[in-house]
């Protein structure tokens, strides 16, 4: 199990490198540390923090957008899922904290925590109201740039960008773990027609699983929970673009 989070950190610190992000803001997310800065899919030589302790992650990011931050904490958890089956719960912020070397501390910090333990209940990642309507604002803006993009993002032009963030029956935006987002190669996105569907095929194997353990288990609590990420999964799967872009997968019984 650890052996796999450690791949897993490692994955989700690679793949930072490849995320597209055009334009500069300044982000605190959980904690604060330095962090990659990308224009045009190349990085500017800084890193993201991640650290580890008990059953809780600690991802910090300053510098870059929304985005990026957003992308790496819906990378972990659904890897986590895929891997190891591990369901995720937590919470994204913008405040002020130190996150250095494996110490993180701040309002950043307890904030999320809060998220995480009053507000986020079921397996997902709450994202706090403000951050969320920045980054809105942002992929709004984004969206035009790539419907529109000049001569150096042309390679984008006719590409819908992933959206990352839905808002829940209760008000609250959270990250979608079942949207693929595309990996920037020289010629535009590639959204890998084979590592995609094999990795949501997994995921749905280890919901199905999860379910049937659940369900027998006696706690309508633990299900009721199941049962909310499968319906998530079974959204995002069922959606037209997603069959085009990806594949066919069946849906969940629940």
């Amino acid at each position: 199990m650890l052996d796999s989070i450690e791949r897993t950190l490692d994955y989700v610190r690679d793949k930072a490198a490849a995320v597209y992000v055009p334009e500069p803001a300044a982000v605190e997310c959980l904690a604060t540390t330095e962090a990659p800065r990308i224009a045009f899919g190349q990085p500017a030589g800084r890193t993201v923090e991640m650290s580890a302790f008990s059953d809780c992650f600690v991802i910090s990011d300053y510098g870059p957008l929304a985005f990026t931050v957003i992308a790496r904490v819906q990378e972990l958890a659904f890897t986590l899922l895929e891997e190891e089956g591990v369901l995720c719960r937590g919470g994204i912020v913008e405040d002020r904290l130190h996150h250095s070397h494996g110490v993180a501390f701040g309002p950043a910090l307890v904030r999320a925590h809060e998220l995480e333990t009053r507000v986020a209940s079921y397996p997902r990642i709450v994202v706090e109201e403000a951050f969320a309507q920045r980054y809105l604002t942002w992929e709004a803006q984004i969206q035009q740039y790539v419907q529109a993009p000049p001569a150096a993002a042309s390679v984008l032009s006719g590409l819908s960008y992933p959206k990352l963030l839905k808002r829940d029956g209760d008000g609250c935006y959270f990250v979608d773990l079942f949207v693929p987002i595309p990996d920037v190669v020289p010629n535009g996105w590639n959204l890998d027609g084979v590592r995609w569907p094999r990795r949501f095929r997994r995921v749905r194997s280890r919901l199905a699983e999860r379910l049937r353990e659940t369900a027998s288990n006696g706690k309508p609590d633990h299900l009721a929970k199941i049962r909310w990420l499968i319906a998530r999964f079974n959204e995002g799967v069922g959606t037209a673009e997603f069959r085009r872009r990806v594949c066919n997968i069946e849906p969940i019984s629940i």
